[in-house]
């Protein structure tokens, strides 16, 4: 069934779909490079993550477009509360893309050490790829974003679990942002600042009194 955000002149939810994409591959690339001791497949995800921006701006450019025209439109209220969420979700997104260059300069930085990342930083990376894979679908799909919000604990689970492994000031950098970068997508799935940050730390508390 066609939506009234679905009707309005200008956008299409898919306008998310490729930000969410290249995301979750520069995130990819960046685990890929953890995992091998690859300070380039670092510098890679890098550039790729920064390479997103204008995609950022395009999704924000159709949301701007779709307000515009809902402001206008007879059925303005049901579509300005359609579109909403991918308001939100465009703000929030912008700001995991930063955090995920951060994230592979952090990796970078971790890696010309020439020391190995520990597995648990690796699969944090890893799972923090498919939570935006996820994510981006259920926006997209306009679902409930729990599926994304569970995965997205778990990466923060792993990469918290690798300061058992290896407490070095590197390691807990790249840790760092990936606890940043997964609050974010908390923040992008509909939770408020409050909530997402006590599912953070209710989940990711464990690994910190253990490590």
């Amino acid at each position: 069934m066609e939506t009234a955000a679905g009707r309005l002149a200008g956008w299409r939810p898919g306008a998310a779909e490729p930000v969410f994409n290249q995301l979750a591959d520069a995130l990819e690339q960046t685990a890929a490079g953890l995992a091998a001791g690859d300070h380039d497949r670092a510098s890679q995800a890098l550039e790729q993550a920064r390479a997103i921006d204008p995609l950022v701006r395009s999704f924000q450019e159709a949301l701007t477009v779709g307000y515009q025209v809902a402001r206008l439109a007879p059925f303005r209220r049901r579509a300005l509360g359609e579109l909403d969420p991918y308001g939100s979700a465009a703000r929030q997104v912008d700001y995991a893309v930063r955090n995920t260059r951060v994230l592979a300069r952090s990796a970078m930085v971790l890696l010309a050490a020439k020391r190995p990342a520990p597995q648990g930083l690796v699969a944090g990376v890893r799972v923090l790829a498919e939570t935006v894979r996820t994510l981006g679908g259920e926006v997209v799909a306009r679902e409930p974003r729990r599926a994304a919000q569970r995965l997205a604990l778990q990466a923060a689970v792993h990469a918290m679990a690798a300061l058992q492994e290896d407490g070095d000031l590197a390691v807990a950098m790249v840790v760092g942002q990936v606890r940043s970068t997964v609050l974010d997508l908390l923040r992008c799935s509909g939770m408020e600042l409050a909530d997402a940050q006590q599912a953070l730390d209710e989940a990711a508390g464990p690994a910190i009194e253990g490590a």
